[in-house]
C-alpha cells in the first residue's frame, strides 16, 4: 500500500512547498499524513490495529521454537551493535523478542519522502516564509538561507 497526503491533490493544503510555520493558516498534508499513521498501531507504539491484521496469524508450535532456540546467534551483543540497539521492544529477552520476530505481525514504514529530503529537494528556499505569507522579513531564520528553518511543510508527503 502507498499512502499519499498531497495539498495539490487534496485541494486544501499548499500546491507547493511552504514554510511549515505557516500551519496556523494552511493546512498540512503532513500532518494529516503523521495523523493517519498513528491509527495503524496501539499506544504502545508496536500492536498493529488494522482490522483483520491477525485472522491468520496463529502461535508459534513447541517444534518451531525449539528450532529458533537452536538457530539463536550466540553473541547478542553483535546483533544489537549490528542494529544499533541497547536492549530489545518491552525490555525482552533474547529468545523471547526472537519469537515475537518470528510470529507477530508488523506494520511496517518503508520510507518517508517529504519536503528538503524528497523528489524536487531543493538546498535553498526561494523565498522566506514570511515573504510568501505577504509579511516584510522578520528573524534572520525567515531570510531565506536555505535549510529546515525556510522550509518545512511539503507540498506532498509521501509513505510507501
Amino acid at each position: 500500500m502507498q499512502l499519499i497526503a498531497s495539498g495539490d491533490k487534496w485541494g486544501r493544503g499548499p500546491a507547493k512547498d511552504i514554510h511549515s510555520s505557516l500551519m496556523a493558516r494552511v493546512d498540512s498534508p503532513a500532518w494529516h499524513l503523521v495523523k493517519a499513521l498513528d491509527t495503524l498501531v496501539a499506544d504502545d507504539g508496536f500492536t498493529p490495529t488494522v482490522d483483520g491484521w491477525f485472522e491468520n496469524v496463529r502461535p508459534l508450535t513447541p517444534r518451531e521454537k525449539e528450532l529458533l532456540a537452536a538457530s539463536l546467534p550466540k553473541d547478542e551483543e553483535a546483533i544489537k551493535k549490528v542494529l544499533g540497539v541497547r536492549h530489545w521492544i518491552l525490555d525482552e529477552d533474547f529468545l523471547t523478542s526472537t519469537y515475537r520476530l518470528a510470529s507477530q505481525p508488523t506494520v511496517n514504514i518503508q520510507g518517508l519522502v517529504s519536503g528538503l529530503h524528497g523528489p524536487g529537494r531543493q538546498d535553498r528556499a526561494p523565498r522566506s516564509c514570511r515573504s510568501q505569507a505577504g509579511l516584510p522579513p522578520g528573524p534572520r531564520h525567515d531570510q531565506g538561507r536555505g535549510g529546515r528553518e525556510t522550509q518545512g511543510a511539503s507540498r506532498e508527503a509521501r509513505l510507501r
